[in-house]
Formats: C-alpha cells, sequence, structure tokens
C-alpha cells in the first residue's frame, strides 16, 4: 500500500483548453493533386496497354473528322462543276463529263464509307479500352484504399471524420474512375481534332480561316468561361449535399436518441437548410450554363455571316489566298468551326479528369502512408508464450491532438502474472489510456511499457494484440449472427471449432440465453446488436474476447452501462473470465473494483494511491472516499 500528497484544490482540472486543440486541416491537409503520369501509379501492364490503344484510338478518331469536311468540300466542287458545264450543247462532251463528275463522286462517297467504318472501330475501341482501365483500376484502388483504412494507426483516425472517409470510398473513387474512362480519350479527341481543322484551314485559306476562327474563338470562351463559373458553384452545391447527407447518416444513425429527445424537427430544419443551399448554388449553376451557351449560339451565327462575307471575296480572287474555289471556301469554314466548337467541348472532360487528380491526391495519400504503428508489419520479437507480466516505467504521454495537455507524468506501474488490478479515478485522469497503451494504439512520449520484461515497441504488434482481451463500456458487435460475431475474436489463422465457442460462451454467461433463442448460435442480431439487450451484448463481447485464450484481459467500465441484474451476471462472467489472466478493470462501481488485488488511484497522470480496497479505505484518501460516497448514492 503506498500512497502520495495529494493538492485537493487542483484535482478536477482535466479538461484541456479548447485553444489548445490543434487544426485538424492544419495537421493532415488533403488539398492537392497528382500529375498525369502518377494518376496511374497503380497500373499494370495490362491497363497501359489498354491505355495506350484508348489514346490512339481517340487521336485517329480525333483527326478523320476535319479529314471528312476535305472530301465534303471534294464532292461540292464537282456537283458546282457539273451545273457549269451542264450548258454545253454538245450532248456527248456533257455525258462524259457528267459520267467523269459521277466517278470522281463516287470514289468520294466509297472513302466516306472506309472513313465511317474506320471511326465507328476507332470509337469503340477508345470507349471499350479506356472503360475497362477505369473499371480495373477503380476496383484496385477501392481495395488498396480499404486495406490502408484497416491499416491505419489511431493518432491518424484522431484528425479524420469518419464520415468523410466512407465519402472517399463512393464519391472520390467514382470521380477517380470518370476522369480516367472514356471522357479522358475525349480530351486526345478534341485535341487533335481541333489542331487538325485548324491545320488544313490555314493550308487551304489563312485569311478566311483566320476571320472565321477569331469569332468562333469568342463563342468557345464565352461558353468555356461560364461553365467555369458554373463548376465552381457546382462545387459548393456539392459540398453542401455532403453536410446535408452527414447530417442525414447520423440523424437515422441515432433515430432512438433523436425521438427521445424530440428532436425530429430541429434536425428536419437543419438538413432542409442545407438542401436549400444546395438548390440555390445549383440555380447558380443553371444561369451560369444557360448565358453561356447563349452567348455561344450567338458568336456562332455572327461567324457564319462573317465567314460568308469573307468568302465572297476571297473567291473573287480579292483576298490574301489566291486560287481558292467553293469546295475550299466551305472546307476551311467548317474545318476551323467544327475544330473551334470542339474545343469549346474540352472543359467537360479537363474538369472530370481534375476532379480524378484531387480525388486521387487524397485517395493515394492515404493508400500510401506507412503508419508509425503498422498492424500489418512482420518485424518484431514473437515470443513462444506471454506470462502477463506488465509494467510500466515512468510512462508520459500526450494525445496528438492536444500536444500541450499532458494525461501521464510519469507514471510507474506494475501488474503481475494473474493478478487482477482496478485503475480509478477521475474522469480524465489517464485511465484507459493506459489500456490504449497496452494495446499500441498509441506510444508513449519517454517512458515505456514492458510484457514479460520486453518493450512491447520491440514486440511483433500482431502477436501482441493476439495476446489481449478487450471489452469496453459500449460492445461493439457487427450485422450478423451470434456466432459470427464470437468466431471475429480468432486469431488469425487459427480455425475453432464448436466445443470451443461454447466453452467460451459458458465462461462468459452467454451459453443459456444463446440456447434458449430460436435460431441459437445463428441468431440475427442486427445492426451493432441492436436486437440484444445491453447484457446479452456485453456477454458475447466477453466471448468474443475469450475465445483467442488472451494472457491479458482489459476491462474498460464493461458493467458502467447495464443496470442492476444484468451487471450481476456479467461481472460473474468477468470473474471467471480473470481467472489464470492478467487483468486491468476500469471502473467506478464498488462492486467491480472491490475484489480485485490491487487498486490503483489515478490522479493528474500519476498512480498517488494503491492497494486492495479494505487498505484504501484504511488510508482515508481522498479519491476513494469520494468514489465511495458516489457508489453509495
Amino acid at each position: 500500500m503506498t500512497s502520495e500528497p495529494l493538492n485537493t484544490f487542483n484535482i478536477f482540472n482535466v479538461n484541456p483548453d479548447p485553444n489548445e486543440i490543434l487544426s485538424k486541416k492544419k495537421l493532415h491537409d488533403t488539398e492537392g493533386k497528382v500529375n498525369l503520369i502518377k494518376l496511374f501509379k497503380y497500373s499494370d501492364w495490362i491497363d497501359l496497354i489498354l491505355l495506350i490503344i484508348g489514346i490512339i484510338s481517340s487521336i485517329g478518331n480525333g483527326i478523320l473528322q476535319p479529314v471528312m469536311l476535305l472530301l465534303m468540300g471534294d464532292v461540292i466542287d464537282s456537283y458546282i462543276y457539273t451545273s457549269e458545264y451542264n450548258i454545253i450543247i454538245d450532248e456527248e462532251v456533257n455525258h462524259m463529263i457528267v459520267e467523269g463528275v459521277k466517278e470522281s463522286v463516287n470514289k468520294v462517297v466509297v472513302k466516306m464509307v472506309y472513313f465511317g467504318v474506320i471511326s465507328m472501330v476507332l470509337s469503340f475501341m477508345r470507349t471499350f479500352s479506356l472503360f475497362v482501365v477505369s473499371q480495373r483500376e477503380g476496383i484496385r484502388v477501392r481495395k488498396l484504399y480499404f486495406k490502408s483504412l484497416l491499416r491505419q494507426d489511431a493518432t491518424w483516425y484522431d484528425f479524420q471524420e469518419s464520415g468523410e472517409l466512407t465519402t472517399r470510398i463512393a464519391t472520390d473513387i467514382k470521380n477517380f474512375q470518370d476522369g480516367i474512362g472514356p471522357k479522358f480519350g475525349m480530351i486526345f479527341q478534341i485535341f487533335s481534332m481541333t489542331i487538325t481543322g485548324y491545320i488544313i484551314g490555314f493550308i487551304k485559306s489563312w485569311d478566311l480561316a483566320l476571320v472565321v476562327l477569331a469569332t468562333v474563338l469568342l463563342s468557345c470562351f464565352s461558353f468555356t468561361g461560364f461553365e467555369m463559373v458554373a463548376m465552381k458553384y457546382e462545387t459548393k452545391a456539392l459540398s453542401v449535399f455532403g453536410v446535408a447527407g452527414s447530417i442525414a447518416e447520423e440523424t437515422i444513425g441515432n433515430i432512438r436518441t433523436v425521438q427521445s429527445l424530440n428532436q425530429e424537427h430541429k434536425f428536419s430544419e437543419e438538413y432542409e437548410e442545407k438542401i436549400k443551399e444546395n438548390e440555390h448554388f445549383n440555380a447558380i449553376k443553371g444561369q451560369c450554363f444557360g448565358i453561356g451557351f447563349g452567348f455561344s449560339i450567338f458568336f456562332i451565327f455572327c461567324s457564319y455571316a462573317l465567314g460568308n462575307w469573307y468568302g465572297s471575296i476571297v473567291i473573287r480572287g480579292k483576298g490574301g489566298s489566291k486560287g481558292v474555289i467553293a469546295g475550299d471556301i466551305l472546307g476551311v469554314f467548317f474545318s476551323v468551326l467544327i475544330g473551334s466548337q470542339t474545343l469549346a467541348m474540352v472543359a467537360t472532360p479537363l474538369n472530370l479528369l481534375f476532379s480524378a487528380q484531387t480525388s486521387a491526391y487524397k485517395i493515394f495519400t492515404t493508400i500510401d502512408r506507412i503508419p508509425d504503428i503498422d498492424c500489418q508489419s512482420t518485424v518484431g520479437e514473437c515470443p513462444n508464450e506471454c506470462n502477463g507480466n506488465i509494467k510500466f516505467e515512468d510512462v508520459q504521454f500526450v494525445y496528438p491532438t492536444r500536444p500541450s495537455h499532458q494525461v501521464l507524468k510519469g507514471l510507474n506501474l506494475e501488474i503481475k502474472k494473474g493478478e487482477t488490478i482496478a485503475l480509478v479515478g477521475v474522469s480524465g485522469c489517464g485511465k484507459s489510456t493506459t489500456i490504449q497503451l497496452i494495446q499500441r494504439n498509441y506510444d508513449p512520449n519517454s517512458g515505456k511499457i514492458t510484457i514479460d520484461g520486453k518493450d512491447i515497441r520491440e514486440l511483433n504488434i500482431k502477436w501482441l494484440r493476439n495476446q489481449i482481451g478487450i471489452v469496453g463500456q459500449e460492445p461493439i458487435l457487427f450485422a450478423g449472427t451470434i456466432r459470427e460475431n464470437i468466431i471475429l475474436g480468432t486469431r488469425e489463422g487459427e480455425t475453432l471449432n464448436e466445443e470451443e465457442m461454447i466453452k467460451c460462451a459458458k465462461m462468459a454467461n452467454a451459453h443459456d440465453f444463446i440456447s434458449k433463442l430460436p435460431d441459437g448460435y445463428d441468431t440475427i442480431i442486427g445492426e451493432k446488436g441492436a436486437l440484444l439487450s445491453g447484457g446479452q451484448k456485453q456477454r458475447i463481447a466477453i466471448a468474443r474476447a475469450l475465445i483467442r485464450k488472451p494472457s491479458i484481459l482489459l476491462l474498460d467500465e464493461a458493467t458502467s452501462a447495464l443496470d442492476s441484474e444484468s451487471e450481476k451476471i456479467v461481472q460473474e462472467a468477468i470473474d471467471k473470465a480473470s481467472k489464470g489472466r492478467t487483468t486491468i478493470i476500469i471502473a467506478h462501481r464498488l462492486s467491480t473494483i472491490q475484489n480485485a488485488d490491487k487498486i490503483c488511484v489515478i490522479m493528474r497522470g500519476k498512480i498517488v494511491e494503491q492497494g486492495t480496497h479494505q487498505e484504501l479505505i484504511e488510508l482515508k484518501g481522498f479519491i476513494i472516499h469520494l468514489l465511495c460516497n458516489n457508489l453509495e448514492q
């Protein structure tokens, strides 16, 4: 039995100053983009081959479109040539001319059919190959991202929002897929079509091409400019919609609490407010698209008028280009027009690409992150056995989110094999932190924790966690059957037979109530065990903890949320489970801690009193009397 002097004037000062909490955005900034090459960093050789096929097909398809316009110009020249010579009196000569024109037109028509077939094949190759790439990449990245989420340590999760992480699986990965799919090929097709159209136009008649280009570019820039503004409002609308989704998810997930507090109206108003904001931003987006499209159409008609006017000048030989005929005029006009109009369409696939780069940055940053405490690491010692001797040696610790608030200030504690100790103290004094450190959810800032004389940082983390069974205040169960939930406690690579499962359930005082259920161990328990009572859930959690035969058992206020009858049953299960195991109990109820081999009082990050229940009562320490008074009340 030991005791340290207490300063009773400051014992409850355990809450950190809110100003001490650092900004999550500053510590974990997810804003940025990956470059085009890194966008395909997880591609295999099949993806790369399909990607190259898709890009080449897109470029080829883009080149074909303006070339088709040249053929149209040749056909028009042939028609004009025929009409001009129709007035020739000599029927034989006239017939020869007409036949020659027919032959030349037929050749052009055959070429058009060939080009159409080639364009069809190229379009199929572009769409199919890039669609396959996007699906393969999306599935691969989705798997890697989810595995990485399971790999990250508690420190990383402290700076994340769970809703945002799950949203990335759905939204950001979809953005990533959309950006590298068939729309990605459209970027190459549009640029190749534009460049080819401009080249043809300037070769045929550079001055007419410049005149048409001037007005067409006004059309493109007006539409693109308003579209970019519209996309900004779309981003705002999506952001607000995401907040609305989070409100709905949180409300529905806690619907019983919401209804019990009669707060349906409050959450409904919050949701409607965000929906109205979303509607407002979408309305502005629609206006921008409408104005941009209107100006675009206006400038296109201006280009028609100006092109025809200047074309009449060029064809009379008064322009800068010489030897230009009617077919050339139309070829130049439509080549430049289609090239420019197509360029205006590039904004949509480019926005998808930029969105994919932004989403990929968020996803890839998580995938590439190797946590300081890596639960998938294969390094570290794996002793043949674990006796469960635990020792804290001058352990100092602060949570990353509260760097200026020290939780543990030189904690020294020794727990021997098979010993049951209880940790008590006011809320925030560091009781639960000790359990977090034993599991290596966090590492001490200084000092060390040893198990059987070995620093836990030198042990393989999977081996370490296999030696530990934990039951918290609110048992975490998963949707499925009772059997599936108990089996989750099985060590990796081990199989569980029916007898072992029933044995653990009996030790947890769970077998009797499970046997009375219609489907026994195959009973569906609902999401988070919603179909079971608190005591039943707790006993299943204890059975799950015992199934791995742990040497160390950690109980974090395992009975605090139960009624007296359920507490008695669960406490009996805890007493059974604790036999032969090193057990750490965190509790405030006298019935839970009075049978512990040792009770340790933690205050201001240190052990200030320790001994048996009777010894601490005789010591008349401040904290134990405070706890006893609360428990008696």
